[in-house]
């Protein structure tokens, strides 16, 4: 029911729009993988125009030289999607994920603190708008969370096949979209395995399984990303070579010869320090103390009302069971080592970065069942939080949906205007943006990794410029170019498909 649910609001609340670039380029790599390809294909030529010059090298690594593309991001969210993406569905990958989220919450919650708790769990989890606000959206940290619940409910009990099992879904999160967030979350179980007295045969077990996944993936995955940053071998080119078109880009032969990526061991330790390389110490205690600050407000702010304070009441009451402390443990070194990244909150709903391991929260929470089974004063507690619950699903929860809907449809907006349907006439729709101004306007410009689409959205370079690309492109594909619009957003045009003349209409009837 809430799979379902949430399909129907990921296509209305969040316009089955991959909102942010963080979003995008995961979906973008599941439409080369869902063709069963591993990079995008284009025209070389062309590739400065296809994608915002500051996220050429950060959110998508593209070769100017072969015009080869692919996701920055590990390619775990992206296999994840390839399959809805095949499907035609890509907005229906998180609803589902977190429709397994509310079962291993139930079962989990269930096996960890009683059968009282299981109902409270899944209604303070679903009474949280941040739940909802990620499981419509397009974000990876959907996937984490129900990875990290399936990792604590295989480790509540640490049999072997479980803990090797628990190894591959480690092994698995770390490549969903980057190491760090399941690495920060699994640390303190990781050394609780160390410390018990079967060290010996799980933290071996549980390490050789997520390594097994992990280098795997991220060897083979560092080795494409790899080719398309040193040039690959020549991309199949939609546009003849020698065409030219008025922009910055440099052909190949500008291009600097870059050197072959190590192998082997060293291509492990080099990877190993660059992850680390993103750790720093914040530049000062009070910049830690406003960080965090504003990381808790953002955290507070998308919850079902009192969950924190009820989580940690969770912890009190639980101090003395494995589940709790390491779950606190999980919360507590997630909040803290991103303290430690340089990296905002970006656009994300709540405090994004802590999402996968939000997990913690209702389950903490829902421990204080069994104490309000021994407790008047936790029942009456228990009673007041369930109702301030069903009064944020009644209430926060479709104000939160209206904002997310409000916020994308302000920026979808900034798009240049498209022409009907019936106005394309069988001709392919181009639109200009210029990145420099508006609001994220960078994230507008995205274009299908094989060009299977009627539209292209082109980086502006400046009206004469921009009419220059046009009459090129027109040429090329034997079209005739149309403006259909243009203010301070861009321009739109169409290629329209030339007619033949008369006498070669005669010529081709049969």
């Amino acid at each position: 029911a809430t799979a379902v649910a949430l399909c129907g609001l990921s296509l209305t609340a969040h316009h089955g729009y991959p909102f942010t670039m963080d979003e995008y380029a995961p979906s973008f790599q599941a439409q080369i993988f869902a063709q069963g390809r591993l990079v995008a294909a284009w025209p070389p030529v062309m590739t400065r125009l296809l994608v915002s010059p500051e996220y050429m090298h950060g959110f998508l690594q593209v070769s100017e030289a072969t015009g080869q593309a692919c996701s920055d991001y590990w390619p775990g969210h992206a296999l994840l999607l390839a399959p809805f993406t095949f499907l035609g569905a890509p907005w229906a990958l998180n609803p589902v994920l977190s429709g397994l989220a509310v079962f291993l919450l139930a079962t989990t919650a269930r096996a960890a603190f009683g059968p009282a708790a299981a109902g409270w769990a899944v209604l303070f989890t679903l009474a949280s708008p941040v739940f909802t606000a990620y499981g419509i959206s397009f974000y990876a940290m959907t996937a984490h969370l129900a990875a990290n619940l399936l990792f604590v409910r295989l480790l509540l009990a640490p049999t072997l096949p479980r803990t090797a099992l628990a190894g591959l879904v480690s092994g698995f999160a770390l490549v969903l979209h980057n190491p760090f967030p399941h690495a920060v979350f699994a640390f303190p179980w990781a050394v609780w395995l160390m410390l018990r007295p079967d060290r010996w045969t799980r933290l071996p077990v549980y390490a050789a399984c997520a390594l097994s996944v992990f280098l795997a993936v991220d060897s083979g995955w560092g080795g494409v990303k790899s080719r398309v940053i040193a040039g690959g071998s020549a991309a199949p080119a939609a546009m003849p070579a020698e065409t030219t078109v008025a922009t910055p880009a440099e052909t190949a032969a500008e291009m600097p010869a870059a050197p072959a990526p190590p192998g082997g061991i060293v291509r492990l330790l080099e990877q190993f320090r660059g992850y680390l390389s993103v750790v720093s110490p914040p530049p000062s205690f009070s910049f830690f103390c406003r960080s965090r600050l504003f990381a808790f407000l953002r955290l507070v702010a998308w919850d079902t009302p009192g969950l924190l304070v009820l989580a940690v009441c969770g912890v009190m009451a639980h101090r003395g069971a494995m589940p709790a402390r390491l779950l606190a443990a999980s919360a507590a070194s997630t909040y803290v080592a991103y303290a430690f990244v340089e990296m905002s909150g970006g656009h994300g709903w709540g405090y994004r970065y802590f999402f996968p391991t939000w997990l913690a929260l209702p389950l903490l929470a829902s421990s204080l069942a069994a104490a309000a089974d021994r407790t008047e004063f936790w029942r009456g507690v228990l009673v007041t939080a369930g109702r301030a619950a069903v009064l944020s699903l009644a209430i926060t929860l479709p104000l939160r949906m209206l904002q997310i809907h409000g916020v994308i449809a302000d920026h979808l907006r900034q798009m240049p205007p498209r022409p009907a349907e019936s106005e394309v006439a069988g001709g392919n729709v181009v639109s200009f943006i210029d990145p420099r101004v508006g609001y994220f306007r960078s994230d507008l410009i995205r274009n299908h990794p094989f060009f299977d689409s009627r539209t292209l959205v082109l980086v502006s370079l400046g009206p004469e410029a921009d009419r220059q690309i046009i009459r090129t492109l027109a040429t090329m594909t034997g079209t005739e170019p149309r403006q259909t619009h243009a203010d301070p957003r861009g321009t739109t045009w169409v290629l329209e498909p030339t007619p033949l003349p008369p006498d070669r209409s005669m010529m081709t009837r049969p």
